[in-house]
């Protein structure tokens, strides 16, 4: 039978069987409609939930699957609702049942901005999802693991402290729509992810026909700072936040605006009091020697000084020039007294394994650690860098890792490798830095079998 390729921007009826991790429903079209006709028969469609039966828009086209939009009633010809003989069953969406997990977005814009996935779920279940997840990325990997607890956000909404907003020609501002460069405008009320209140009052005239700019919140001080992106200005500036940590204090930390910063604010005090339970419970009356990896400017060790003793000696790809233009100081305590760190750290690109031997060698050589810290970015730890570090660390006492990703597929991936080494999950924890999105942060210690 000759099969045709699904094509961009056509219907197709289908049910979701999973909610994946990516947010997205695990779906197959109908084949009492299509039969073998059309491939792929597979999609991962944004709105729907397992159970589900739907009509979405087609908006990628794979070799072996296809991404979907779930349809609303109003952009479908008559007829296509009508086709099975049932009536729709909600009142916005092409749907011909609902699951009972699914809540009324609180945004209009749902399904037609890039922000939010899981906004038809209340938050509680969006944290069960997200526990499940990372379970089924870890039993993929086969992976031992303890059990995982959650910490939610502080905030369900406004939580976000850094955004790019897009601009379109008719000066309106927005989130681009999904699998899109299309600029979706606000809803007339704002944003869920961010203050757009406080972005709205503040905003440039000057920036109104800027295609995209970059906007920084802090909630502590209210400050806001809006520059169009990769300009001169935001490549230049810097910008303060406030982070509650020590409990009973604030910590203003300045960064330049292109630098990466934790996008919750209000959700760090609880994630560092964490990494500080696991790092200082190495502590035996002395410092702790630690070897943070992907360090950046040293945020989490620096923090962590306050209260933990450290003794450090960290790497990132970062430049010592751009590394000291991060400052931290705390309204009772000060500067963090690591104030070493600039001293003690390294510029190595971690992902190249065959250059860490110079870089390294000598400092592994010459010293004794505790605790092995690290905090990559999606990517992970590669495996020949993995290798390289753990055959040459020398410990103090037992090995002990502690990892924090914001990818649990890379995160159980390296973890197998963990494993080799006789290291094991002894503490998994979720924290929810990004609700209604199906991201997150997880936090592992790992410890040699007793």
């Amino acid at each position: 039978m000759n099969t045709r390729k699904l094509k961009q921007g056509w219907y197709v009826e289908a049910e979701c069987k999973a909610l994946v991790p990516e947010g997205l429903g695990l779906s197959h079209l109908d084949r009492e409609m299509v039969g073998d006709k059309y491939k792929p028969l597979t999609g991962f469609v944004w709105g729907v939930l397992p159970g589900e039966r739907f009509v979405a828009r087609v908006t990628r086209v794979h070799s072996s699957y296809f991404h979907a939009v779930l349809a609303e009633k109003t952009e479908l010809p008559a007829d296509w609702l009508f086709r099975t003989g049932e009536p729709c069953a909600h009142d916005r969406f092409a749907l011909f049942n609902l699951s009972e997990q699914r809540v009324e977005p609180r945004c209009e814009n749902f399904t037609l901005c890039g922000g939010c996935k899981l906004l038809h779920l209340s938050y509680p279940q969006t944290l069960e999802y997200k526990k499940n997840w990372l379970e089924t990325q870890l039993q993929r990997s086969q992976v031992s693991y303890p059990e995982i607890t959650v910490e939610p956000s502080p905030l369900e909404f406004h939580y976000r402290n850094h955004v790019q907003v897009h601009i379109n020609l008719q000066k309106q501002r927005g989130f681009y729509a999904p699998y899109s460069y299309r600029v979706q405008p606000f809803p007339k009320y704002g944003c869920l992810l961010f203050d757009q209140k406080i972005f709205d009052q503040t905003f440039p005239d000057q920036y109104e026909l800027e295609r995209c700019v970059r906007s920084r919140l802090d909630k502590l001080s209210g400050q806001v700072l809006t520059v169009p992106l990769h300009s001169r200005a935001d490549k230049t500036a810097t910008f303060t936040y406030h982070v509650e940590f020590p409990r009973g204090s604030s910590t203003a930390i300045t960064v330049p605006n292109t630098a990466f910063f934790q996008v919750n604010s209000v959700a760090l005090p609880g994630w560092l009091e964490t990494l500080q339970y696991l790092v200082g419970s190495s502590a035996a009356g002395g410092k702790v020697s630690v070897l943070e990896l992907f360090s950046g400017f040293g945020f989490i060790t620096r923090m962590l000084s306050y209260n933990i003793p450290l003794r450090v000696i960290a790497a990132d790809i970062l430049s010592k020039k751009n590394l000291l233009k991060s400052v931290i100081a705390n309204d009772k305590l000060g500067e963090p007294p690591l104030k070493d760190f600039a001293d003690h750290y390294l510029e190595a690109d971690l992902y190249d394994a065959s250059r860490l031997s110079q870089v390294f060698d000598q400092k592994l050589e010459k010293n004794t650690f505790d605790i092995l810290l690290i905090n990559p970015p999606r990517g992970g730890l590669p495996e020949a860098s993995m290798h390289y570090f753990m055959d040459h660390i020398r410990w103090l006492g037992q090995p002990r890792v502690v990892y924090s990703s914001c990818n649990a597929a890379t995160m159980a991936r390296d973890l197998v490798i963990f494993e080799k080494y006789g290291l094991r999950l002894t503490y998994l924890k979720l924290f929810d830095f990004f609700p209604y999105t199906s991201h997150y942060e997880a936090v592992g210690l790992l410890e040699k079998e007793k």
